[in-house]
C-alpha cells in the first residue's frame, strides 16, 4: 500500500508474493543476503503453518 492509498497488487496472494520474492529472491540476487529481519510475520499467517525462515536456510545450504 503507497501512502497515497494506491495498491499496485489488487489481491493478497499478489501480495504475499511479492512480499516473499523481494524478501528471498530479488534482494538475495543483489546483495548476497535476505531481507528477512526475523519478525516472524510469515510465520503467523502461512496458510500451512509452514516455517519460512527454516525452509529458506535449508534451502540455502
Amino acid at each position: 500500500l503507497h501512502t497515497s492509498g494506491h495498491n499496485p497488487r489488487h489481491s493478497q496472494d499478489q501480495r504475499w508474493r511479492q512480499r516473499m520474492m523481494h524478501k528471498f529472491k530479488y534482494y538475495v540476487e543483489k546483495f548476497q543476503k535476505t531481507s528477512c529481519v526475523g519478525c516472524g510475520r510469515c510465520m503467523r499467517t502461512c496458510p500451512v503453518d509452514m516455517n519460512l525462515a527454516e525452509m529458506l536456510t535449508a534451502m540455502a545450504r
